[in-house]
């Protein structure tokens, strides 16, 4: 397809433009696929961890099938609240 060639498409010029440049970057292409795939495996992890401890919140939170309990209003919501609500959410729903 000779559309491929041109930066026209966002997708193109990532593929034309970007990608070399971040490749150069880190060293190579190789250093560069093995930097994306260890970000892959911390990004894996991470939500991992995430879910972990929302699961952990809404244990210890006093939340229950019927209602959700946010944290103190002098706390912040974090990511791990909005993981726990959306866990919750989802057990209404027949899931977790």
């Amino acid at each position: 397809d000779s559309s491929n060639t041109s930066s026209k498409y966002k997708r193109n010029r990532i593929r034309n433009e970007l990608l070399p440049l971040m490749a150069d970057i880190a060293g190579s292409e190789e250093l560069l696929e093995k930097r994306l795939e260890n970000l892959s495996q911390q990004s894996r992890e991470m939500s991992h961890n995430l879910l972990l401890w929302a699961q952990r919140y809404l244990d210890n939170s006093g939340s229950s099938n019927d209602f959700f309990i946010l944290p103190p209003k002098k706390e912040e919501i974090t990511s791990i609240h909005r993981e726990a609500l959306h866990l919750w959410c989802r057990r209404g729903e027949g899931g977790v």
